[in-house]
């Protein structure tokens, strides 16, 4: 039997707190597609920041003057070709747990960044800014990225594009540059559930052992000891606070299996997950 528990590990500083600007976000389409890109609508943007800001221009640009042609053809380019195998180089073993959430149609994906350019139109988020995050620990990264980044078996870079207008901005994530090309592969997130765990070798294989989901507060009242997180010194040189989310999947003898990063901020994650 396993346990799978939610750890909250919250990080305050007795400062006053910088000022703050309410962001609503809204989320990119959640799946990934697959389809042949025609090569030819790729060879001007480049693998960096300028490139794909060149990209979301020209869809912008495309998308308001009713190009529906190059429209198509740019977002076809999008598509990847061979998605388990990105996810698999990426991820590793976790890959499969998190492809299982991307499962919509190249039709479907398409469809859906294209209802998202015409919002950024209509609404006027017309501001584009792209991040490029290779680092685990990126300052631009933010609570629900890092995870993602985090849990990397090969550090391929993630963008992030955000679409501004004032202190707003919507979100497209997340792209990443393979096959000579900029592909769209799904709104990722850290999955819910653990991969299964190999059967020890020299072993029988049966039935998998059960798990049981157990919530923070409930493994709180079995705690036997307690390792507080030593807060960071750049954290508190930048003012960060905040609450870090684990998930850890525990064995009958109480040793943690797996752990993931749900959210939080990587310099506070990471202190987190040392304490665990």
């Amino acid at each position: 039997m396993n346990i799978t528990a939610r750890i909250l590990v919250a990080f305050s500083l007795c400062v006053l707190p910088l000022a703050t600007f309410a962001v609503p976000q809204s989320p990119a389409p959640v799946a990934v597609p697959t389809a042949t890109p025609a090569t030819s609508h790729l060879a001007s943007y480049p693998d960096s920041e300028s490139g794909l800001t060149k990209l979301m221009k020209e869809l912008l640009q495309t998308t308001k003057s009713n190009d529906f042609a190059t429209v198509h053809a740019l977002l076809e380019n999008m598509l990847p070709v061979d998605r388990e195998a990105w996810f698999r180089t990426v991820f590793g073993e976790d890959g499969a747990e998190m492809l299982k959430e991307q499962q919509r149609s190249p039709q479907v994906i398409e469809r859906d960044l294209a209802k998202f350019f015409h919002k950024m139109i209509r609404e006027n988020f017309m501001n584009v800014m792209v991040f490029k995050h290779e680092a685990a620990c990126d300052v631009n990264s933010g609570e629900n990225i890092y995870p993602v980044l985090f849990m990397r078996q090969a550090q391929v870079p993630l963008y992030d594009v955000r679409f501004n207008h004032g202190t707003r901005f919507y979100r497209l994530w997340a792209l990443a540059y393979f096959d000579g090309g900029f592909r769209f592969v799904g709104n990722l997130q850290v999955p819910q559930s653990f991969r299964a765990a190999r059967a020890p070798a020299g072993t029988l294989t049966g039935e998998p052992g059960k798990r049981i989901a157990v919530s923070g507060p409930t493994m709180a009242t079995t705690l036997t000891k307690q390792v507080r997180p030593a807060y960071p010194e750049d954290a508190k040189l930048q003012r960060l606070q905040g609450t870090v989310r684990l998930r850890a999947l525990i064995d009958t003898e109480g040793m943690i299996q797996q752990l993931r990063v749900v959210s939080g901020v990587c310099s506070l994650a990471q202190a987190s997950i040392e304490a665990v």
